[in-house]
């Protein structure tokens, strides 16, 4: 499931929360990526941090 990209500017995808949920509910298994347009390192950190903050929430309850 795509969370996000950085190909335009740093941005969580619209409907990330809506797919993640709905798998979720539904007993399925995830995995997500986030689209990057990083061109050095300083962007793709940038990227990663964004990225990791938009799945930190779900890193806990996907494990159950």
């Amino acid at each position: 499931i795509k969370c996000g990209g950085g190909d335009d500017g740093l941005y969580e995808d619209r409907k990330f929360q809506q797919n993640i949920q709905g798998a979720l509910a539904n007993g399925i298994q995830v995995g997500i990526y986030f689209y990057s347009g990083a061109r050095d390192v300083e962007t793709a950190y940038r990227e990663a941090s964004f990225c990791v903050n938009l799945i930190s929430c779900l890193l806990y309850t996907s494990r159950s």
